[in-house]
């Protein structure tokens, strides 16, 4: 746990409290006549109305004369309603207590001395352990309670803190009395040292009993009989450290138990594995200052014999932080002796680490020594993790040429790592290679369900390098099972100025990593649906958005451009291209290792998506149109495919309002895109199923805020089932119904193009 706790100093009390705190403390010492009740105020503000001081004062007045108090400091007292410093008080309180000690008996000092040595609060038990040897120990017990002494809270009493501080220092100008009352503590606390059951709760209760045991038995330099306490308690570790009930939440639990093990591993360099492994994670727990170096030391000795993998992953961390490249690697050729799995993946860790420290060489260099010591099975995996080492090295082909090395290797009825065959194929279509993803297409073994899926995968990149986005989805559309294949899919049906589909492709599937949460942040954000956003942007944050994160119009555009040391999906990779189709810049942005930032020579003010952001959750900025003009809207495709006029009656004035619709989402009321294709009144025709998915859309859309209570709704879903039953004037009556909320939502950029296409369908 963390130790920068704040230390806060408490006021005083106010003069009036402070003044009856004074009088009933004299009360409860039978002292009402010894103050003037006029003098009571003037006391307390004499000892800064401080309760210690108060509470030393009057013990001092059980045996002194009050005119013999104030002359211990006549000329302070004299001062009157001045302010008394917290050094003055302190001063004051000291005289006092040394003049109560000073007149205790020696049968009440001595008892006194030895609860002295009491580093915590103690009971009735303690204080007759500590009376051994004191004749009528209840007597001097009772008067150093009604001096206060000792201060009882309930069941348990401490000695005052000034006054133990005067009992120590007079203990240690005496070495025999000094070891006999420790003697004393060691011998009622040992006494403790014994566990019915071994749980770690039961460990627990007697933890504190042995390190207080041990601390006295070490101030008088007994170590013999510390290392037989040690010795009696380390079996009873053994068979607690296999339970899995410790509470590594409670701050009291994780102190003791951590104290307790360091104590009876001290000065030990083998042995007890277990037990070490438990005091790991107790250390990482408490989290004080030294215990990642005492962490260290233990896991270095139980992983000598325990091959747990959770042991070694905290071991790899911990070395990672404070030791060399040359210690992680040779932990890396260590943990070869581990089982199989366990060692593949602990050395897959190490190589990781080794990254991290700038040192690709020697994680290669482990990586290649456990491809040649472990079985073929578990040869995917580092080969992977190898491949994103030769990458981030900025040896691409390399890393390509590996993968489709190994998997052309594989034995015969072999499967290709799925993992593996994206990383080739995602790394090939980053560096442009074409050659190498109609290769990977070739591989052995890539028949059945699984692997017609991973070739649409390879022959969907090809696709993509080629600018065939339209064609890339429907090669992806039949295989949109499989996630990374329906990914590039709504991908490309982004690109392709159709954010509905690409909506309705994502839907089937979970939000599975980082890179995945980032495509259907964009989707939604180009799919103004703020709630999505929101929730797939954190799922890539990790966290919730922050204020200005969510002001942020390219904050989809910076997290592509973030490059994590670990290997895990992340956009920049598995959308390693964002092509000019998309942001409208000049050129691609291609994501590539080694290289910076993708976005240091990137207007972001030119970056336009095939919609814009609207509401309140972040704010559209307005953008140019080819014509120049500030608009609310952006102009992504130069060549529009659907031209619409409506004419409405507002009032009785007749309004025309043209509106361009784009295949990437050249939409708005007036826009205009050069090369635009207009389409004539007399409308074409268009296949049944883009009516049918065109109607989905404004379903969906008219569900989310159903307009004219329903009968929208209602006109929609009439006309979809009426084209379902092949009754296409029917549909057509229908829809023809609502054409002004149809031409209404042309200018829509979530559903403008379903929109478009209906009123064509209708002639308009």
């Amino acid at each position: 746990m963390p130790t920068n706790l704040q230390r806060f100093t408490v006021p005083p009390p106010a003069p009036e409290r402070a003044t009856e705190i004074l009088d009933s403390t004299l009360a409860a010492r039978g002292l009402e006549g010894a103050v003037p009740e006029s003098a009571v105020p003037k006391i307390a503000a004499w000892l800064g109305n401080n309760p210690r001081a108060i509470t030393a004062f009057v013990s001092c007045l059980a045996s002194e004369q009050l005119d013999d108090l104030l002359d211990l400091d006549r000329s302070s007292w004299e001062l009157g309603d001045t302010t008394r410093s917290p050094q003055l008080v302190e001063h004051l309180e000291r005289l006092f207590w040394e003049k109560t000690v000073s007149r205790l008996s020696a049968a009440s000092l001595t008892l006194a001395e030895n609860l002295a040595v009491f580093r915590r609060p103690f009971k009735r038990d303690a204080v007759r352990a500590a009376a051994e040897g004191v004749q009528q120990w209840e007597n001097s017990y009772t008067i150093l309670t009604n001096s206060f002494i000792v201060e009882r809270s309930g069941p348990v009493s401490v000695v005052n803190p000034v006054a133990r501080q005067l009992l120590l220092a007079s203990l240690n100008r005496n070495d025999k009395r000094l070891r006999a009352a420790h003697a004393r503590a060691s011998k009622f606390f040992a006494r403790r040292v014994s566990v019915a059951e071994p749980t770690p709760r039961a460990l627990v209760r007697t933890g504190s009993h042995y390190l207080e045991a041990r601390h006295h038995l070490s101030l008088i330099g007994d170590n013999a009989l510390v290392e037989d306490l040690s010795a009696k308690l380390r079996p009873v570790l053994r068979v607690a450290s296999r339970y899995r009930t410790i509470d590594f939440d409670s701050v009291a639990s994780v102190k003791t138990l951590t104290a307790t093990l360091l104590g009876i591993l001290a000065g030990t360099d083998s042995g007890e594995p277990e037990v070490r492994a438990i005091l790991v994670q107790l250390l990482k727990s408490r989290a004080e200052s030294g215990d990642d170096i005492l962490a260290l030391h233990h896991a270095r000795i139980a992983t000598r014999t325990l091959t747990d993998i959770d042991l070694w992953r905290e071991f790899v961390r911990l070395a990672a932080v404070l030791e060399t490249p040359l210690f992680l690697e040779r932990t890396a050729q260590r943990a070869l002796r581990l089982p199989d799995e366990s060692a593949s993946r602990i050395v897959r860790e190490i190589a990781i680490e080794l990254l991290i420290k700038d040192d690709i060489k020697r994680g290669l260099t482990v990586l290649d020594l456990a491809l040649e010591t472990l079985p073929s099975r578990y040869a995917s995996y580092l080969q992977a993790t190898k491949g994103f080492l030769l990458e981030k090295r900025g040896e691409t082909d390399s890393a390509i040429d590996m993968l489709r090395s190994s998997m052309r290797a594989l034995p015969r009825g072999e499967k290709v790592n799925t993992r593996n065959f994206e990383e080739a194929c995602l790394l090939a279509y980053r560096a442009g290679r074409r050659a190498a993803l109609r290769d990977l297409q070739s591989i052995p073994d890539l028949d059945g369900r699984r692997g017609s899926g991973l070739v649409a995968f390879a022959k969907m990149l090809e696709q993509m390098l080629d600018d065939d986005f339209l064609g890339a989805a429907d090669t992806g559309r039949p295989h949109l099972d499989y996630i990374a294949v329906a990914a590039q899919v709504a991908f490309c049906e982004l690109v392709s100025g159709n954010p509905a589909a690409a909506r309705r492709t994502v839907a089937s599937h979970p939000i599975s990593n980082r890179s995945f949460a980032w495509l259907v942040a964009v989707i939604a954000l180009c799919s103004e649906e703020p709630d999505v956003y929101v929730q797939a942007i954190s799922a890539c944050l990790r966290r919730a958005p922050t204020e200005s994160e969510m002001e942020n119009a390219t904050l989809w555009l910076d997290l592509w451009d973030v490059e994590p040391d670990r290997p895990e999906p992340y956009p920049g990779f598995n959308y390693p291209r964002l092509p000019r189709q998309l942001t409208q810049l000049r050129d691609d942005l291609i994501f590539l290792s080694q290289s910076g930032s993708r976005l240091s020579l990137v207007d972001r003010n030119a970056v336009m998506l095939p919609t814009i952001v609207s509401g309140s959750w972040a704010d559209a900025r307005p953008v140019r149109t080819t014509t120049g003009t500030d608009h609310d809207v952006p102009v992504i495709n130069p060549k529009a495919l659907i031209h619409i006029t409506m004419q409405q009656n507002q009032g009785g004035n007749s309004v025309e309002t043209n509106n361009n619709f784009g295949s990437a989402g050249s939409i708005g009321s007036n826009s205009t895109n050069h090369g635009n294709v207009s389409q004539s009144n007399e409308g074409g025709v268009i296949a049944l199923a883009q009516r049918l998915e065109a109607l989905e859309d404004l379903m969906l859309h008219a569900r989310m805020s159903p307009p004219d209570g329903g009968r929208t709704l209602a006109a929609l879903e009439g006309a979809k089932e009426k084209l379902e039953a092949g009754d296409e004037i029917s549909a057509n009556a229908g829809l023809k119904s609502i054409t002004k909320w149809l031409g209404e939502k042309v200018s829509n950029v979530a559903v403008g193009m379903s929109a478009g296409l209906i009123l064509k369908s209708l002639g308009y």
